[in-house]
């Protein structure tokens, strides 16, 4: 089954939901001796659409004023979080909310702070100094309206989830954390980035990916390990009149390179994405032509695109594709390519 552009963001539908049953919060068995943080997923979801809000980014074109349309969501995001945990239920403003079944298999999610495995960053990623590829991993949440929207299709007694009601309202906000395993002293934008303590893959467990260049594998055993914030998207459902596909997403990555004191004010706007440039060919991309549904405002100095043909897209992504057109193509079970062929001869890439 395809699944629908908004129902593809930061969610997974599972095959088999048991409504007696809460679902598991994580993949992994926690060591009978931890006695660090343990992830609390927030599955009370809103019963009832919740009331209007004010909205900080209303007003803004996200066309011509992109950098203060982005810092309005933002703020949105980080009002009355403990930026610690990022704990959906003790926010003093609104909670937040989490997908259920994204436990489910060798990427699911880990105990401590409930991060899936994403796409790795291979060697040169991240720039020159990174000498080999490194885990990333993340978590995202979603606002009350969202939140009310992922109970709709968890239902109520239901046996399965009903994606029928699937299709997000406007003002729905998702936000998705990602963070990586590669060190500061080989990427050094990273440095004085905001930490976490995550259980992830052995690193020296590894798989070769991309030739030459091996990866810790999916299916290696998981020990704590530190991991250090890397990117922060975030996408807001808008009415379909006002973007292309009825959602803006943008992207921020950590930058410590910034001046200040305050690690979670130095997340540098990379851009945002309202629609996939259908007709930009790679060709003409090739020739100099730029896409018209995207605003890319840096690189952070890696001397590369993020996205293809210059779509916006964020430094952890796959460079073959973007944000939001990755997304556009997500689906359970993944069985149509989500990204296209280069030539005619490539084997099936997956974003992660």
């Amino acid at each position: 089954m395809r699944c629908a552009l908004p129902i593809c963001f930061f969610f997974l539908l599972s095959t088999t939901v048991l409504a007696q049953s809460p679902w598991p919060a994580s993949n992994d068995t926690i060591p009978a001796n931890w006695s660090g943080h343990v992830f609390s997923p927030n599955f009370d979801f809103p019963t009832f659409p919740p009331a209007a809000e004010h909205l900080p980014w209303s007003g803004i074109d996200f066309r011509t004023d992109p950098e203060a349309y982005m810092k309005a969501v933002l703020s949105y995001v980080f009002e009355g979080m403990d930026k610690s945990n990022w704990d959906g239920k003790a926010n003093t403003v609104r909670q937040w909310y989490h997908a259920t079944w994204m436990h489910e298999g060798y990427n699911g999610r880990e105990f401590i702070h409930g991060l899936t495995r994403e796409r790795s960053s291979r060697s040169g990623d991240l720039g020159a100094g990174q000498t080999k590829c490194y885990q990333n991993w993340a978590v995202s949440i979603t606002n009350p309206i969202g939140g009310y929207t992922y109970g709709q299709v968890r239902g109520n007694g239901l046996a399965l989830p009903d994606a029928r009601k699937s299709q997000f309202s406007p003002s729905t906000v998702f936000a998705k954390l990602l963070f990586t395993q590669a060190p500061a002293r080989e990427v050094p934008f990273l440095s004085g980035a905001p930490e976490w303590e995550a259980n992830i893959n052995d690193p020296t467990d590894l798989f070769p990916a991309n030739g030459s260049d091996p990866c810790p594998s999916n299916r290696a055993p998981r020990l704590p390990q530190k991991v250090r914030l890397l990117q922060f998207d975030i996408a807001v459902r808008h009415n379909v009149n006002e973007s292309a596909t009825g959602w803006v997403y943008r992207t921020f990555a950590y930058d410590g390179r910034t001046a200040g004191t305050d690690a979670w004010a130095k997340l540098k706007p990379i851009g945002l994405i309202w629609g996939n440039d259908p007709t930009l060919t790679d060709s003409a991309a090739a020739s100099g032509v730029k896409p018209t549904q995207s605003i890319v405002l840096t690189n952070l100095g890696l001397g590369r695109p993020f996205g293809r043909g210059e779509r916006m897209n964020g430094p952890a992504d796959n460079p073959e594709s973007a944000c939001l057109s990755c997304h556009a193509t997500g689906q359970y079970q993944s069985i149509a390519r989500l990204i296209p062929r280069r030539t005619a001869s490539e084997n099936n890439v997956l974003c992660r």
